[in-house]
């Protein structure tokens, strides 16, 4: 149900995601990072998430700047980078991660916020598609087509 939402409000990718998300706790007229400093503040386990799995996150506050503070920083530019629109959003499977795109922070904070929101969503290694090309290309080599095209993915 949260798909066709999702799809219907123009999620298409994890930036359109986040702002679903902000839109949806009626923050749409605040900036990204004072949005997301109400959103941690109401949310603990989502902060508990985010310094668990990105501890490097929580120690650059150089104490001049609580850690939910940083973390909605942090947030922010995630929702601002055109890098995260490699992280589609279709139906049926929600937001699809691609791990280590573009680094693997991105990849934990969208993760840990998916999964707080209740967003449905896959991460997908890409070094197991890397392994199914790779596994499709012995098969060939075997068959003696060294230095053929290969299948197309």
């Amino acid at each position: 149900m949260l798909i066709v939402a999702m799809r219907h409000a123009g999620v298409v990718n994890a930036r359109s995601c986040l702002d679903f998300l902000k839109r949806s706790k009626k923050m749409a007229e605040l900036s990204n990072t004072e949005a997301w400093k109400l959103l941690l503040a109401d949310n603990p386990e989502l902060v508990a998430c985010l310094i668990k799995r990105i501890p490097s996150w929580a120690r650059n506050t150089g104490g001049k700047q609580t850690v939910p503070s940083v973390l909605a920083s942090k947030i922010a530019s995630l929702h601002g980078s055109p890098k995260n629109d490699i992280h589609s959003f279709d139906s049926p499977l929600g937001l699809t991660i691609w791990a280590g795109m573009p680094d693997e922070v991105t990849t934990l904070a969208l993760t840990c916020i998916a999964e707080h929101f209740n967003v449905p969503h896959t991460v997908v290694v890409r070094s197991s598609l890397l392994h199914v090309m790779l596994s499709l290309g012995a098969r060939w080599d075997e068959a003696g087509e060294v230095g053929g095209a290969g299948p197309t993915i």
